[in-house]
């Protein structure tokens, strides 16, 4: 599945068939407001990859929704990486992002970013290559917000 031309999920596939196969991906990554372009795709057994046609979808959400429209935080992905990963923060209003890496005693390995983002949205990159296999904890701030995952370096 690809988002405005950047790969953001894998889907499971129904394989082989001659029947028709519907798809639903559910993206919780999107900032009200916003056009999103997205894009299925196959891969066959030999790698190659047949494109589908692009879909337009504008994102609507009520307040009574209840979602947080102010930001979003993805989850890194690939995870398990090696040594890359990525991931996506879709502000709806400027936002000071603060990132950081940790191994699991709590001790920071670094500071990942720390500057100011416009709206929009933005990918943040992680690159491990010198780092040890092992779990780490990512903690991005964002404004008064802070969110915390966990990242598996594989080498």
């Amino acid at each position: 599945m690809y988002r405005d031309g950047e790969m953001i999920a894998e889907l499971e596939g129904a394989g082989t068939t001659t029947e028709p196969q519907d798809y639903t991906y559910t993206d919780q990554y999107v900032i009200p407001g916003r056009t999103y372009t997205y894009v299925l795709a196959d891969v066959d057994l030999q790698g190659k990859e047949t494109k589908h046609p692009e879909v337009e979808v504008e994102v609507e959400v009520k307040a009574e929704d209840g979602v947080d429209i102010d930001h979003t935080i993805g989850n890194a992905y690939p995870n398990p990486f090696n040594p890359q990963t990525v991931v996506p923060l879709n502000l709806a209003t400027p936002a000071d992002v603060r990132a950081f890496l940790y191994d699991l005693s709590g001790r920071m390995i670094r500071e990942l970013y720390n500057a100011p983002l416009s709206a929009g949205s933005h990918d943040l990159k992680i690159d491990a290559s010198d780092l040890s296999t092992g779990i780490y904890l990512l903690q991005i701030r964002m404004n008064d917000a802070v969110h915390v995952q966990k990242i598996a370096l594989m080498k």
